[in-house]
């Protein structure tokens, strides 16, 4: 476990880490992302980044930023995914626990005996628990492991996502994964990532740099036919015309 500061104002351009950790942000929020969405990193978020996995920051201008980083060396890795997968995606997650276990962790560090390593360990091991077992939750009652499968959908949607690829990240029965995300997020798994997909495809149109099948390609769609239907369907007018008329504003 490792202590980073950070100076208030500092971009770090799109980096990765060898090891596989998990970041706990103690003091001053900051911005992340991987994938394409930027997140808001407060003291209730836990960052799981899987090793290789790029991502960058930003870090605001008012204040200096404190973060805790639990890096799990190889054979420490090996081990955990003999029972759960968990630490192979990359998540934002966000629950009150995740301060409180900040704050131990925190103090464990800077007021260190000889059982401090352990209890930062126990600690740990039970937060990987916690999370693959789905008992932590977020502040609306929204169990973590699906958010998780919602972080995996933002850094993977231009990809193929099988519904039973999502239930292993989540630990859940395929079924029950279908209906509570729906639940959750008021549309099914697919016409979340076509979602994504379109508004993906909208930032590109604004650009004007890439041709419509470059953007179809770029987006995950089959061809530019399915994308431009399934764009005007969402849009209500087709690919071509929405960047006709972004250019001439």
């Amino acid at each position: 476990m490792t202590t980073t500061w950070r100076p208030a104002g500092l971009a770090v351009p799109r980096h990765m880490h060898d090891l596989t950790n998990l970041a706990f942000c103690v003091e001053g929020p900051f911005e992340e992302t991987f994938g394409t969405k930027w997140r808001q990193v407060s003291n209730r978020s836990l960052l799981i980044r899987p090793g290789g996995e790029p991502h960058a920051n930003r870090y605001p201008a008012c204040a200096p930023s404190r973060t805790l980083i639990i890096e799990f060396l190889p054979h420490a890795l090996d081990e955990i995914r003999c029972e759960t997968r968990v630490l192979d995606t990359p998540s934002h997650l966000e629950s009150p626990r995740f301060a409180v276990l900040a704050r131990r962790l925190d103090f464990e560090s800077r007021n260190p005996d000889s059982v401090s390593l352990l209890a930062i360990e126990a600690h740990v091991y039970e937060l990987i628990v916690s999370i693959t077992r789905g008992t932590l939750m977020r502040n609306g009652g929204e169990p973590l492991w699906l958010g998780r499968v919602r972080e995996y959908l933002h850094s993977r949607f231009t990809q193929t996502i099988s519904l039973s690829d999502l239930a292993g990240i989540a630990g859940v029965h395929p079924s029950h994964l279908a209906k509570a995300f729906r639940r959750a997020y008021g549309a099914t798994i697919g016409e979340y990532i076509r979602q994504l997909r379109v508004e993906y495809a909208a930032t590109l149109l604004k650009q004007r740099r890439l041709s419509l099948l470059e953007i179809a390609l770029a987006c995950g769609f089959h061809d530019q036919s399915h994308f431009t239907r399934v764009f005007a369907n969402a849009f209500g007018v087709s690919p071509g015309r929405y960047a006709s008329c972004v250019g001439c504003r």
